[in-house]
This record gives structure tokens, sequence and C-alpha cells, in this order.
């Protein structure tokens, strides 16, 4: 998890060179190493994951919860100043690239990879997650 709330600036620059998905790609991969190696060395502690490290139907996936300031959205009237149309398109598409470059790297890994913030986990995932301050 990722918490930028009150940071979009400072962050813009890593968001958008890809530096947080390529953060978030090495974190997942070092995890399973971690895993597999202690898998191997019989692990006392990791004894308990055997199972989910075994061959296993179900798909792999990697999820980054990003929480960021909202975009701006449309008043009551449905209007948007120009600036705020920007700043909204922006966030989408910084979004969209950091989601496509998770997704291609961890491809050949054969892992999928997923971006919501709390407020948009889907029911269908199973889970809930809350952003705190």
């Amino acid at each position: 998890m990722k918490d930028f709330r009150g940071y979009a600036v400072e962050n813009r620059a890593r968001m958008a060179s890809g530096d947080l998905a390529t953060e978030v790609v090495k974190k997942a991969l070092d995890t399973f190493g971690a895993l597999h190696a202690g898998l191997r060395t019989n692990h006392a502690e990791l004894r308990g994951l055997v199972p989910a490290l075994q061959p296993h139907p179900l798909p792999v996936r990697v999820l980054l919860l990003l929480e960021e300031d909202p975009p701006p959205r449309p008043t009551a009237t449905g209007h948007m100043s120009t600036a705020s149309k920007f700043k909204a398109a922006t966030y989408l598409k910084l979004r969209g690239e950091i989601l496509d470059l998770l997704q291609g790297k961890l491809k050949p890994f054969r892992v999928d990879a997923g971006l919501y913030c709390c407020a948009d986990v889907p029911a269908s995932a199973g889970w809930t997650a809350n952003a705190q301050r």
C-alpha cells in the first residue's frame, strides 16, 4: 500500500517515470523469492505458507493499493474548470500507465496485477481495505 495523499507534487515524477511500478514489482518478486527460499530451507515460520507456494490453479495477483488525493469532481451543476478537467484526466492517465507497467513487468512471471484505492476495491475481490490517517 502506498499512501500519497497530500504529497501529489512530490510523488508525481516517481509515478510518471515508472519508478513506482518498478518498486512494487521488485518488492513482489523479492517476497516471492523469500517465500520460495523459506520453503526450500524448510523455515519453521514459513511452513504454513507451503500450500500457497505449491503449483495451484488459482492465479497469483499483485495488488497495489494507491491512495492519492481524489481527482477533482464536477460541481452539482456538472461544471468543471479546464484546470480541474486536466487534473482529473492526468490522474486517470497516470493510474492507467502505472497499471500497464505493473502488468507488463509481471507478465513474464505469469503474475497478474491490479491497481485500486481503498474506496474502489471491487466486491468480487472478497476483501475490503480502509485508508486511515
